[in-house]
């Protein structure tokens, strides 16, 4: 942010418009090439087994950082 180029709130409002168009486009992206391959990804057993661990891992983790978090 340069006061000299102008109003720093209009360049903090075009910088904050470009990150969201940015990462809506990315984001819209990445769901197309997932939903394509959804079908594939679903009927691999091997998949769904290591999807099913990895986020059984996250939740535990996630559960104990909970337990262990003070007041």
């Amino acid at each position: 942010m340069d006061p000299a180029r102008g109003s720093v709130v209009l360049q903090m409002l075009i910088l904050g418009a470009t990150m969201a168009v940015m990462d809506t486009l990315y984001e819209l992206a990445l769901v197309s090439v997932l939903y394509r391959m959804r079908d594939r990804l679903v009927r691999n057993q091997r998949f769904m087994a290591w999807q099913s661990r990895i986020s059984g891992v996250i939740l535990i983790a996630l559960g104990l950082r909970l337990a262990a978090q003070q007041r």
